[in-house]
């Protein structure tokens, strides 16, 4: 699953459990009829149906003009529509309103981060690991590692991808990560040991199984790189990176 839609069932699912974020809590049916547009905006943004999306965080804003997780949705579907500069905006009201900003500012982070702007989007993860609200720093570490990594700063990105493995040793992201940096540093054995830890973890995917069949080879057992050759063949069709 890719980090924004696991930070999207997250949302969804604190929604449903526990209602919105914002400063001013809405009270009476207004709150049920608030959580239900959003409930809906962040289901029509899963499913790419981003001018739907819009409308019912529009419609949760009419209820709430204060709705931090209502501008969050905004930013999120801007940022998919290629709308930059409306994506930035309202990532900044939503951590502006928001009375847990955690979630926002890891969001705004990523946001930075895939614009090139990685000192503003390693703010933006420190001040989200910084909020003892939070509930999942280990995104937020995982996430700078990511972004630290394109500099590229090697030495940060392990810093962070360890502390994502103490935050939360079963989030299976860092450990992949992991493995890619360690591969990265010609350090395959290490490599092979973080992917035997994520695989503990998430089922094989493309992604893992090749970087699995290039860390074989890198350790000269050419009989594991071809089983694994053969089988991503098999589940996936033909991969470029595996001849």
């Amino acid at each position: 699953m890719k980090p924004w839609k696991r930070w999207m069932a997250l949302m969804l699912a604190s929604l449903l459990a526990a209602g919105c974020t914002t400063r001013t809590p809405t009270k009476g049916n207004d709150a049920d009829a608030l959580r239900y547009s959003l409930q809906l905006g962040y289901g029509y943004l899963e499913n790419g149906q981003y001018t739907i999306a819009l409308e019912k965080f529009q419609r949760a804003l009419a209820l709430d003009r204060d709705s931090s997780d209502a501008y969050l949705g905004m930013a999120e579907t801007y940022a998919r529509l290629a709308q930059y500069e409306k994506a930035d905006l309202n990532y900044r009201k939503a951590i502006g309103l928001a009375k847990t900003p955690g979630s926002a500012h890891n969001n705004y982070g990523a946001f930075l981060c895939s614009q090139g702007r990685v000192q503003a989007a390693e703010s933006e993860f420190q001040a989200a690991i910084a909020d003892p609200a939070y509930p999942t720093p280990a995104y937020a570490y995982t996430n700078a590692a990511v972004c630290v990594r394109k500099l590229p700063d090697r030495s940060k990105a392990k810093r962070y991808l360890d502390q994502a493995n103490r935050a939360d040793p079963r989030f299976a992201q860092a450990w992949f990560e992991q493995a890619g940096l360690a591969f990265e540093q010609q350090q395959p054995a290490a490599a092979k040991a973080y992917l035997e830890r994520y695989h503990q973890l998430a089922p094989p995917g493309r992604e893992s199984m090749t970087l699995s069949y290039r860390v074989e080879r890198a350790l000269g057992d050419t009989a594991a790189a071809e089983r694994l050759a053969a089988r991503i063949q098999k589940e996936f069709g033909h991969d470029p990176a595996v001849p």
